[in-house]
């Protein structure tokens, strides 16, 4: 049986068989189990169990060329060097990337180690947490290192791109609600704001807790060159969906922009804009689950919680006071 998210990857042989000889190259004992991540749209991830522990192997979607899976181990390797926590990577033959056959061209995959712990989708965030986490954010926004650019539909800065091409797909009045965002929004002319590597995703459910208090920052898939700014604003977004006081929102966000800027500091003018930016994050998640939805005929359970978050996002920050 051929199982759905196979259909995002592309490989010659079945996937037990590509696990086997995974295994056996990185010398990593009998495989005892495997499963898959469901959530998420694009790579392929498998928890794999084997005599000598439990792994992550990530296989790229085929729709990614070699520049992007490259760079994704690049970014876990420069966020180790400055004690940002990310999965460790194994090697085969002293390199992190490992290459198999497809149908039409090879697809790259990487082995990284499970790291054991909970992410925030299932753990409540405490302030204590919030600033650990933004502090993480504010190391991986001093990297400069060149990134191959990626295309992210999802994405806060691709809002105005992604409206017009998936109008058709939001509902009258999630549009209602989307206007007066991407207004504000198509004024900021981010080529003037301070640059650096950016994670792209810090949602909840990328960060894991372990039982030691120990944080663990996964899935750099939206990795890119962009406003710094868009880190945090895409982390707030996501961290204070629950929050349903402004008033604790704003002085939340206070605190967060303090924090941040011990490390990363960024201009006045730039963290004015972080309602929007959140705002706009909001708008994204809710064009882009749209059309997973309508377009692409995916009422998944995925789909719809973001098209609620996206929807609920906007509505509570609707009369939103800047900081």
């Amino acid at each position: 049986m051929t199982y759905p998210l196979l259909n995002r990857i592309d490989i010659l042989l079945p996937i037990e068989d590509l696990l086997q000889i995974v295994v056996r190259d990185y010398r990593l004992g009998r495989v005892l189990d495997f499963l898959y991540f469901e959530k998420g749209y694009e790579d392929l991830n498998v928890k794999l169990v084997t005599a000598s522990g439990i792994y992550v192997v990530k296989i790229f979607n085929i729709n990614r060329s070699y520049g992007r899976p490259q760079y994704y181990v690049k970014g876990l390797v420069e966020f180790t060097k400055i004690n940002v926590r990310v999965p460790k990577l194994f090697e085969h033959n002293g390199e992190y990337l490992y290459s198999t056959p497809g149908k039409k061209t090879n697809t790259f995959l990487c082995v990284m180690e499970y790291f054991e712990g909970n992410n925030f989708t299932e753990i409540k965030a405490t302030e204590n947490d919030l600033i650990n986490i933004c502090k993480f954010i504010a190391l991986i926004n001093t990297c400069k290192f060149p990134v191959v650019q990626g295309y992210d539909s999802w994405g806060t800065a691709n809002l105005v791109t992604e409206f017009k091409k998936k109008k058709q797909f939001i509902e009258p009045e999630d549009i209602e609600l989307i206007l007066p965002v991407l207004k504000d929004f198509s004024k900021i002319d981010f080529s003037s704001f301070s640059q650096s590597v950016i994670h792209g995703d810090v949602q909840r459910a990328h960060v894991l807790k372990n039982a030691q208090g120990k944080y663990c920052i996964i899935d750099l898939g939206c990795m890119n060159v962009d406003a710094s700014i868009l880190d945090l604003a895409i982390f707030l977004a996501h961290f204070t969906i629950d929050i349903e006081s402004l008033d604790e929102v704003n002085q939340l966000m206070r605190l967060i922009v303090h924090e941040y800027n011990k490390v990363h500091p960024l201009p006045e003018i730039e963290l004015k804009c972080l309602p929007l930016l959140m705002q706009s994050t909001y708008a994204i998640y809710l064009i882009a689950s749209s059309a997973q939805i309508t377009g692409k005929n995916n009422p998944s359970a995925e789909s719809l919680d973001w098209q609620t978050f996206g929807r609920k996002g906007l509505l509570k920050m609707k009369k939103f006071n800047t900081i």
